[in-house]
């Protein structure tokens, strides 16, 4: 046994415990936030995630405060004398250090409904002045609803004691998924006006996000921070889909596009862009890998792959995934054996140019008339907009083929080097555009057929599939940006949607392209 005496300092920002001073009432708040690797400016450990521990805690208060950590509370609070009184916690299971938590302060706390057979008792810790503006109901049936779906897809139990959220005045980031308790930042959850649909949305895609990391990060975690991506992008994928399974009608793979994949582009064409997973030497550089690739171009990537491999294989790889390090560690490589022993195939090369290798393919339809004013061939082919290598991204990819009256097409196209045939496609009639991806299941830089732009400008306003309109939008920005589409017409065609566009976010997304 080890023991040790030791103090770590409590301050407004910059240390791992932080103190809020609510300016209203003068009353202090303490909580800790130790990712990536600051646990051990708050105790000597070993702070790396593939060292887990188990831990047990003591906090001694003042009376009336609640406090709170990744266990349940061993025994009532004790007296210590003084006014304070000593709360104990029981052990955890395996944890790395970043994942360790607690909180205290003069907080108010609401229970959830009354646990049912399998699920875990859940609480809300806030602020008493934000008790108006608490929508507690909501928040506690959002927090459950994902937890029942995650472990039907999963196929594995929540696998904490409890499910403890608070909402932390102050807090730098939208979330934090500490184990069996989630630290929200208080104005991602409470809202201090009429929310619009837009912050609702966000609002759930948070909670969807935080709970998913339960399994994905705190039951299996990385060895490294070279794959954060493997908890990160399954939290944000997971999310969303989320979000569409359990709120219909919300849009989820829209917002998943605009807000997610779009961003990924972005950064994913400049030459300083980096691959998924990206080898790191040291702790001093784990802040550093949290940014669009792992958080948005990682998710797009693994949406992608669950198209290519199918729902039912994926998430069988899945449940092999959590159960066999459940409590441990994991890399990329651990994940692709489970999913190619689920029946995804072969996944050396789809890993080799996905998650190892920078940059994206930027593709384009390819066709060929026959002598009677129809399609002889049609292809897609792919290249590096970088210039870095040849096209040679696996991609599996739908083609929609547009005809006068809105009648469509649907043809799927395999690539597995420069260019790939559409089956299907001979003798039909010529389209009058061509638009690969439209449902945004393949990731890369997706170009519209260049002749076709001025019928699929004229088009998509009248298109009421949300996606369809937003992918078909990206397409011909991506095709103006390039020089082969003059702006002052993609201009004109961003003003011509703004009077049509009914959806709140495609309409911003529309007008900070038009703006910008």
């Amino acid at each position: 046994t080890f023991s040790a005496s030791f103090s770590s300092p409590a301050a407004s920002t910059g240390t791992p415990l932080t103190v809020y001073r609510d300016k209203a009432d003068g009353k202090e708040y303490f909580y800790t936030l130790l990712v990536p690797a600051d646990a051990h400016r708050l105790f000597p450990c070993f702070d790396q995630p593939d060292l887990k521990a188990r831990f047990t805690l003591e906090l001694t208060a003042p009376q009336k405060w609640k406090c709170l950590s990744n266990s349940p509370e061993a025994s009532p609070p004790r007296p210590a004398g003084g006014g304070m009184e000593i709360h104990r916690f029981l052990e955890t299971p395996p944890l790395s250090t970043y994942l360790f938590a607690f909180a205290a302060g003069p907080f108010r706390v609401l229970a959830g409904p009354s646990p049912r057979k399998g699920l875990p008792p859940v609480r809300v810790f806030f602020r008493p002045s934000k008790a108006s503006r608490l929508e507690a109901p909501l928040l506690f049936r959002r927090h459950l609803e994902c937890l029942r779906l995650y472990e039907g897809l999963f196929g594995v139990p929540y696998p904490f004691g409890k499910l403890d959220f608070v909402l932390v005045p102050g807090f730098p980031y939208g979330g934090m998924e500490h184990a069996g308790a989630i630290f929200y930042r208080e104005a991602s959850l409470c809202f201090d006006h009429p929310p619009t649909s837009r912050e609702r949305g966000r609002r759930s895609t948070l909670i969807y996000h935080e709970v998913s990391h339960q399994w994905f990060g705190n039951l299996v975690t990385m060895k490294w921070f070279d794959d954060l991506w493997l908890k990160e992008g399954f939290a944000n994928l997971m999310s969303y889909y989320a979000l569409d399974r359990l709120q219909p009608g919300s849009g989820a793979w829209t917002r998943f596009h605009q807000d997610l994949t779009r961003r990924a582009l972005r950064a994913d064409v400049t030459k300083g862009t980096a691959p998924v997973y990206r080898p790191l030497g040291n702790l001093d550089d784990a802040k550093s890998n949290y940014g669009p690739i792992v958080y948005d171009k990682a998710p797009a990537v693994l949406k992608a792959l669950l198209f290519r491999t199918g729902e039912k294989r994926f998430f069988r790889g899945l449940h092999l995934f959590l159960s066999r390090f459940a409590w441990r560690n994991a890399s990329y490589r651990d994940l692709l054996a489970c999913l190619e022993e689920a029946g995804a195939g072969d996944l050396s090369r789809w890993s080799a140019w996905w998650l190892l290798t920078p940059g994206l393919p930027a593709v384009r339809p390819r066709l060929w008339r026959d002598g009677k004013g129809g399609i002889l061939s049609l292809a897609l082919s792919q290249e590096s907009p970088q210039g870095w290598w040849e096209g040679g991204w696996p991609l599996k990819v739908r083609v929609l083929l547009g005809y006068p009256g809105g009648r469509k097409l649907l043809f799927p196209c395999v690539l597995e080097g420069p260019v790939g045939r559409v089956e299907g496609a001979r003798g039909l009639p010529l389209p009058s555009w061509i638009l690969p991806n439209p449902a945004n299941r393949a990731y890369g830089l997706f170009l519209p057929w260049r002749e076709g732009a001025p019928a699929l400008m004229e088009d998509l306003p009248r298109e009421k599939d949300s996606l369809l309109r937003s992918r078909g939008f990206a397409s011909l920005e991506a095709l103006s940006r390039r020089g082969e589409l003059d702006p002052g017409r993609f201009l004109e065609f961003c003003l011509h949607l703004l009077e049509t566009e009914r959806d709140p976010s495609s309409y911003t997304e529309v007008l900070g392209t038009a703006a910008g």
